[in-house]
């Protein structure tokens, strides 16, 4: 192989490399925010602010617009953000 050949070998498997470690460290941090959530935050305190019994999903996934920051104002939500 050439010299430019391998050089463009390791520069694509650094920067593959280097992508999969930070979806790695992504995924992992997710998933140690998502205990600390469970552990700390009772559910039934997410339960009353939801209005329905809770499951894993609820913990991971809030649609646009559903941001719900307890005593203080929303303003993901622009129908609260007016005071509407």
């Amino acid at each position: 192989m050439r010299i430019v050949d391998t050089a463009r070998l390791y520069n694509t498997v650094t920067v593959l490399t280097l992508s999969g470690a930070v979806v790695v460290y992504y995924v992992c941090l997710l998933g140690l925010f998502i205990l600390a959530v469970s552990i700390i935050v009772p559910s039934s305190l997410l339960e009353a602010r939801l209005g329905h019994p809770i499951g894993l999903s609820n913990y991971i996934v809030r649609g646009p617009g559903q941001v719900q920051i307890i005593g203080q104002k929303c303003l993901m939500d622009p129908d609260k953000s007016r005071g509407a």
